[in-house]
């Protein structure tokens, strides 16, 4: 039997204060979209492109508004990997290499949750494609043997803060499945 963790669709999210939001949202008609295991679903806007994928380890979810030009969408990549994590200074040492070698700066670190979950996230920025990008990574502990992790990319330079605050709205929908 499947218990939904729910979320309240008017409440900001904890994260969402981190970076000053308000009440940032992209107004397009939204449908839900779960993975393909069923492990957790979000609220997308129905024109953005979204693809599944799956192996035995995790189920992601990519997807993001092909409408427009690469600097003016946001990329979400939102999975389910079914692994323990522990978000101690070893985890968060090991993120700050991985951000470094591959090739971002780091802007904001912090912990923060998501319902009763642990969280961590970074924001680093960096040079990709010959454009900029910024990269919003959010850890969250399950503590089932499995994370949630979410990866937004925003290319360009102009609107990253807005464009950011704009994903976050949508990850407010996420539904985390219990085991």
């Amino acid at each position: 039997m499947l218990i939904t963790a729910l979320s309240s669709c008017h409440k900001q999210l904890a994260i969402a204060q981190e970076f000053s939001c308000q009440n940032q949202q992209i107004s397009d008609p939204k449908e839900i979209v779960s993975d393909f295991k069923k492990t957790f679903s979000l609220e997308l806007p129905k024109h953005w492109n979204t693809k599944l994928y799956y192996d035995n380890k995790q189920s992601e979810l990519f997807s993001a508004d092909t409408l427009k030009s690469i600097d003016n969408t946001i990329i979400i990549n939102a999975s389910m990997v079914e692994e323990s994590l522990t978000l101690d200074d070893n985890f968060k040492d090991r993120l700050e290499q991985a951000i470094k070698s591959g090739g971002l700066t780091t802007l904001k670190t912090g912990s923060t949750g998501f319902k009763s979950y642990e969280g961590y996230y970074h924001l680093g920025e960096g040079i990709d494609k010959n454009m900029p990008i910024r990269v919003f990574q959010w850890y969250i502990d399950c503590k089932d043997n499995r994370y949630f992790r979410l990866k937004i990319d925003i290319y360009g330079d102009e609107n990253t803060d807005i464009k950011l605050c704009q994903a976050l709205s949508l990850i407010r929908t996420l539904n985390i499945n219990k085991q």
